[in-house]
């Protein structure tokens, strides 16, 4: 099956999800991250701008992707069932990630360190916002990328593979805003959450360990990025 063929057995819906969700939201991201650079013309966005704006971007695409899976009866979540295997690679892989984490933040960026300070809570109900946050990206984007956009990309180009690389290069682009190095590593862990779900039939490993992820990473930084600010003047006087 040639794309074009891909194209012309999608509806009009599903043809509007992919567009949005595959393309200008990535476009958009790419755009948005010049908001945080060291010469950005003003203040970077608040932090009530950047949880409005996070929890709109999130829920708009998770109605939209279930109104998608709706129409073209996709079971987008699949059986549950535990692969011991896929579970104890897929822990490897966030492991890994996590052990090095602290390597990573010490060689950011002055305005890596920016983004992040934007991007983290700050109080009580920032924490519960982020926590909220978490767990819906943990669950709408796997159900966006890996489950319904992941299924009309491969339905349009009969490629598995194909459709995998364009959803994660998609995904990495759509976090544009946490930096280059970020963008590339999240199109990498992107990729692997597609192996889960094409090794689990599921998406509920990768929606467990995407919000698990995104909890212990927020917080952590969060605890960093109130060290820095603490220690900067004590440097300074």
């Amino acid at each position: 099956m040639s794309a074009v063929d891909g194209w012309q057995g999608l509806s009009p819906l599903a043809t509007l999800f992919v567009l949005l969700v595959g393309f200008v939201l990535p476009v958009l991201a790419w755009r948005s991250r010049r908001h945080f650079a060291e010469d950005a013309p003003g203040p970077p966005p608040s932090r009530r701008a950047f949880y409005v704006s996070a929890f709109f971007t999130q829920i708009m695409a998770l109605g939209l992707a279930l109104l998608v899976a709706r129409e073209i009866e996709l079971d987008v979540l699949g059986p549950f069932r535990v692969e011991p295997l896929a579970w104890l690679a897929t822990a490897a892989v966030m492991g890994a990630l996590l052990a090095t984490l602290p390597a990573r933040w010490r060689s950011r960026s002055a305005a890596s360190r920016r983004r992040q300070a934007v991007m983290v809570p700050r109080t009580p109900l920032q924490s519960v916002a982020n926590v909220a946050l978490c767990l819906l990206a943990g669950i709408g984007e796997e159900l966006t990328f890996r489950g319904v956009l992941h299924a009309c990309l491969w339905w349009m180009t009969g490629s598995w593979w194909l459709a995998t690389v364009l959803c994660s290069v998609a995904f990495g682009v759509a976090h544009a805003v946490q930096g280059p190095r970020s963008m590339l590593i999240v199109a990498g862990v992107a990729f692997w959450m597609h192996v889960t779900v094409l090794w689990t039939g599921s998406l509920h490993l990768a929606m467990f360990v995407h919000a698990v992820y995104d909890l212990i990473t927020t917080f952590t930084i969060a605890r960093w990025v109130r060290r820095d600010e603490t220690e900067q003047p004590a440097a300074q006087a």
